[in-house]
């Protein structure tokens, strides 16, 4: 009697990640690509995922919970605290979509390092392939650009409070004070070694938000002090500026790119799922908790970067320097999607620029290494230039949600999948591409205008 061969099923073909075998006429996953000694031994399989979430989960938020976080309350109160949960929701329920969208894409082609450009690559050319790297160096290097300028900016602030006037207003050596933490962690090649300063700052922003949250307390003097500020700002809708809101929140969480070099530096591809679903939610409940409840307290007096806000005493400038060292670590997460782009571009074949090494003569390494920290000369120098740190926000943001989450993944994830999903899931693909680049085009177009409207360059970038 012949073997029958069913037809297979492709929403099973994405429950198994990868590659599929047959066996007994039943689709089952091919255990070196996937993990399946889940069930032939799940001891082993506990034990690597353990490994693998461990050091993967905090370089994940480390790349999404950063000084977007303090913009969030202003952004609260431009739109509502009521419609800021939904508009935030909505954000983060579409991005996880379609990140997954691209991690299946890479799963299917089987790739790992610079996951993103050998990903669009394979499945629709060089020509993709050009447009995606370009598109991530943007996206990702407007991220680091927008965590300096925070970083510049609250330098000044805290030193010209603290009345330290030999620091106060002396820029370059706010300058200098950044490159002492970045231009270390740079020459780091291998994102999993940054595990340990991951978990640091990890544990500093939960210590700044719980102080925070207890100045906020204190605030409110009565039960009924509480109740009438909830009634003020709960209810509140202003849908236009919606833009702004979506743009702030997608600064951080709209970005592709460290999510795959998150992936690449775990054992197990398969795992990352479980990262994927669990940072995202994580993610999302810090930006919405931390901001709605700080504009809560704040109102209309609630400024631009949250810090301003807060008591101007010692206690508290200190521990805001203390959670000034989770940006590096933001920075330089954000920093290594770049940094594995030119590197693939200078060493096409990976032959010298390894993930923990670098093989050949010492011009290579030189070349590597002066790369890599010319790129950090030009992105500090782009953010002293950048006039304003929230609509830049909203401006890296846009293009993030217009490209990043709907233009690329959509036509990569419907290219690589036609024939292979139902119908009815690469057409709801399309609409939300469509949607989602109209919004991120008007919203590119707003920041950019009210950016020109701004007078001045670099003076109100740093002005305290």
């Amino acid at each position: 009697m012949p073997l029958e061969i069913p037809s297979p099923n492709f929403e099973e073909v994405h429950q198994y990640l990868t590659v599929i075998s047959f066996k007994d006429n039943k689709i089952v996953p091919c255990p070196t690509e996937t993990g399946a000694e889940q069930s032939e031994n799940p001891e082993k399989y506990n034990k690597e995922l353990k490994k693998d979430y461990t050091h993967a989960l905090p370089s994940f938020l480390r790349g999404y919970i950063g000084s977007a976080l303090l913009a969030m309350p202003y952004s609260f109160s431009r739109v509502g605290i009521l419609w800021g949960i939904i508009l935030a929701l909505v954000c983060c329920v579409s991005n996880h979509y379609v990140m997954k969208l691209i991690v299946l894409v890479c799963d299917d082609c089987s790739v790992s390092r610079n996951a993103w450009g050998k990903m669009c690559k394979k499945v629709s050319g060089w020509q993709l392939k050009l447009v995606a790297d370009v598109s991530l160096l943007i996206s990702q290097v407007g991220m680091c650009i927008g965590e300096t300028i925070f970083a510049l900016r609250f330098l000044n602030y805290a030193f010209c409070k603290l009345s330290i006037t030999s620091l106060c207003d002396s820029h370059f050596s706010h300058v200098g004070m950044i490159l002492v933490f970045i231009i270390p962690l740079t020459a780091v090649t291998n994102m999993k070694h940054l595990k340990i300063p991951n978990e640091i700052a990890d544990y500093l922003n939960i210590l700044f938000m719980m102080f925070s949250i207890l100045v906020g307390f204190v605030k409110f003097e009565s039960f009924g002090d509480f109740a009438t500020h909830f009634d003020q700002s709960f209810f509140k809708v202003n849908f236009a500026d919606s833009l702004f809101f979506c743009g702030t929140l997608l600064y951080s969480v709209g970005g592709v790119g460290a999510i795959l070099d998150v992936r690449a530096s775990m054992t197990h591809k398969s795992h990352f799922y479980t990262v994927l679903r669990d940072g995202i939610l994580i993610v999302g409940m810090n930006y919405v908790l931390y901001g709605a409840f700080n504009y809560l307290v704040s109102l209309d007096e609630t400024k631009e970067i949250y810090f301003y806000n807060l008591p101007l005493t010692r206690i508290s400038l200190l521990l805001q320097i203390l959670y000034l060292f989770t940006i590096p670590m933001t920075y330089i997460t954000n920093q290594f999607p770049i940094l594995t782009i030119v590197e693939h571009w200078m060493d096409p074949r990976e032959v010298h620029f390894q993930a923990d090494t670098t093989e050949g003569d010492p011009i290579m390494k030189l070349k590597r290494y002066f790369v890599r920290y010319l790129i950090v000369a030009v992105t500090i120098t782009v953010a002293y230039l950048t006039p304003s740190f929230e609509l830049f926000l909203s401006l890296v943001g846009s293009f993030n949600f217009a490209v990043m989450n709907g233009l690329i993944p959509v036509i990569a994830y419907n290219i690589r999948f036609k024939g292979r999903v139902p119908s009815w899931k690469l057409g709801l693909n399309l609409v939300i591409m469509v949607v989602t680049v109209i919004v991120g085009f008007f919203g590119i177009v707003q920041s950019i205008n009210d950016m020109m409207k701004i007078q001045g360059g670099a003076g109100s970038l740093i002005k305290v």
